[in-house]
């Protein structure tokens, strides 16, 4: 259930996803992966954006490390990476992610966000993550994440700015069938004055095994207006 983001990925991101949005998340790592990306902020795919990243862990601590580069008028490059590790005592994970400009192209120079997941193994875990804290945080999230079944997962996350306003949500539902992965959510925002990492209106995401080493993945309205991934497993 950790192979695609659930929501805004604040209770429930995916093993590769963790490193934008919970880096928490990064501790579901816990085999070597590749991940190519290709994704664009509209449909004509112009700027365009692509990347590669290596994934690794042992269950206990998860890492991830890779380029984003960004085509077009936005041109540029930026290397981000992440670690995460579990307090198994306190059933706790933490994690740390950041990102560094490569180039002139990427108007943010560095970036750190922070993330935690309580009760990260159980059925129900809860989430939260601070953004830009380098920067002085520009905004929080938090969330929660439900198993109903082993094929179902109920989340819903939030987030405001630096001010504690501006709240938006996002309620989603991740359903797994056999190889096949699909995910829902709708961001809404109960302020008028929101401004959120968290998307509004529908997010929908699909993943397929097609192997036990390969997986495809891709999302509409979720990390970006379109993306797609393939993940290679060792």
């Amino acid at each position: 259930m950790n192979l695609l983001s659930i929501g805004a990925g604040i209770a429930s991101p995916s093993v590769t996803s963790a490193l934008g949005e919970n880096p928490a998340g990064l501790v579901s790592n816990e085999t070597p992966k590749l991940l190519g990306v290709i994704s664009t902020e509209n449909n004509s795919w112009d700027p365009l954006g692509y990347g590669g990243f290596f994934f690794t862990g042992n269950g206990a601590v998860g890492a991830g490390i890779g380029v984003q580069n960004y085509s077009g008028a936005a041109s540029g490059s930026a290397l981000q990476f992440g670690v995460a590790a579990e307090i198994t005592q306190i059933a706790t994970t933490i994690g740390a992610s950041g990102s560094y400009a490569l180039s002139n192209g990427v108007s943010d120079r560095f970036g750190a966000d922070l993330g935690l997941q309580f009760n990260s193994r159980g059925p129900f875990k809860v989430g939260l993550a601070a953004f830009n804290v380098n920067g002085g945080v520009d905004s929080f999230g938090a969330g929660l994440s439900y198993d109903a079944n082993t094929n179902a997962r109920i989340v819903i996350d939030g987030s405001v700015n630096n001010d504690f306003k501006g709240l938006r949500l996002k309620p989603a539902l991740g359903i797994t069938v056999q190889k096949f992965q699909i995910t829902y959510g709708y961001g809404i925002d109960v302020s008028k004055d929101a401004t959120s990492f968290i998307r509004t209106g529908s997010a929908l995401g699909l993943g397929y095994e097609f192997a036990q080493s390969f997986q495809l993945q891709g999302y509409y309205n979720q990390i970006a207006k379109y993306y797609v991934a393939g993940m290679f497993r060792f």
